[in-house]
């Protein structure tokens, strides 16, 4: 069983350079060689806001330790806006490219993630990116539904041809008209289960694969995105992967363990299928009253060792497939698990329950010790 821990304040690690440049983008597909690391590319999701300067000052940081991308998540009850957030990361910086992840199109038209991201283009050419999902707390904590896997599929296909100039027929009474800002952005799509990766396929450039860290998952839901590509005349080739990777850094390892619990009764919670594609058991309650418990879900907690006692029954060798938790060593062993067993994956997201001022740094670490 998972043990609970307090979360304890953890010191930081030394700054320090990861030293490599990012593959250019929708190109080709990058191919790994063997069991090589060396061509993933990295990109954090959490980070504060509290004025201008503190963003641009972190994101600054971010690039000089070598990340390659700069993402927000697009909750609007719980975050600030995510396309002004990546607007300015892209004006502060000359290499980070940037964008939402994830906007839905339930709060927000595909003319408008069209627009935005052509805007984000035009700020920072070849830099922008907009990645579309079902959306999450964004949707969840306004009381609305996350949008159908149909409606994902319709947005990010729209997205797609206003953004390659494209005048499609809106349904409106005036002539069809293209995208009055000639912006690029790339595009990806999310994936938690087969058929959304299938409507990924079918319009992303990139699939963001949030199926936990087994390869029975990610090779599933890939697999299911390149058949998308192929039913949509694509080359699944030119398909590229990435994966949400909780990433538990702590010098407590008992408060990591607890952490990669929660992440993998979030998975529950999110797509059952998560668990039972590998072979797990769910020896928890019924979800439902589970989540009832916690807000705004379980993954989200914001009572998180409430979160960690309530799911301390799940077992290590299940949390293990969800989450990398642990000291940089174990999480750059993990890591390393997961590319052996999904070598296809070419963006790790590595994402915190409680984000510290050197998660960073601490990322930095792990990545170093990755390459060796």
């Amino acid at each position: 069983m998972c043990a609970v821990h307090a979360g304890p304040d953890a010191a930081p690690f030394p700054t320090s350079r990861v030293g490599r440049m990012l593959h250019p983008a929708g190109l080709e597909r990058l191919a790994p060689e063997g069991d090589s690391v060396n061509d993933l590319t990295f990109g954090l999701n959490r980070r504060p806001f509290g004025s201008v300067k503190q963003l641009t000052d972190t994101v600054r940081r971010e690039e000089a330790l070598g990340f390659d991308y700069a993402w927000f998540p697009d909750s609007h009850l719980r975050r600030p806006d995510a396309f002004i957030l990546a607007a300015l990361t892209l004006q502060a910086t000359e290499r980070l490219h940037s964008g939402p992840l994830l906007a839905n199109p339930i709060t927000r038209h595909p003319v408008t993630l069209a627009s935005a991201a052509a805007t984000l283009g035009v700020i920072g050419p070849g830099r922008a990116a907009v990645g579309i999902g079902a959306g999450d707390t964004a949707v969840s904590t306004i009381g609305e539904r996350p949008a159908k896997v149909a409606e994902v599929r319709e947005a990010l296909q729209l997205v797609r041809r206003l953004l390659e100039g494209e005048a499609p027929d809106l349904g409106s009474r005036l002539p069809a008209r293209r995208l009055g800002t000639p912006g690029k952005a790339e595009i990806w799509g999310a994936a938690s289960g087969p058929r959304a990766a299938q409507a990924a396929g079918a319009a992303a450039d990139v699939i963001v694969l949030r199926c936990g860290l087994h390869p029975a998952n990610l090779n599933a839901l890939a697999d299911a995105a390149e058949a998308g590509a192929r039913d949509a005349g694509r080359d699944p080739a030119g398909l590229r992967f990435g994966a949400i990777v909780h990433t538990l850094i702590e010098d407590d390892p008992g408060w990591a363990a607890a952490q990669a619990c929660v992440v993998a009764a979030g998975f529950y919670e999110l797509a059952a299928q998560t668990w039972q594609r590998p072979g797990f058991a769910w020896n928890g309650p019924p979800i439902h009253e589970l989540a009832a418990q916690v807000y705004p879900d379980i993954v989200h907690a914001e009572d998180l060792p409430a979160a960690a006692e309530l799911t301390s029954f799940v077992q290590p060798e299940v949390a293990r497939w969800f989450a990398l938790a642990g000291d940089a060593a174990a999480v750059a062993e993990g890591l390393r698990r997961v590319r052996d067993g999904f070598p296809r994956l070419w963006h790790v997201i590595p994402q915190p329950l409680t984000w510290k001022r050197d998660f960073p740094e601490r990322v930095t670490g792990v990545i170093q010790r990755l390459r060796g």
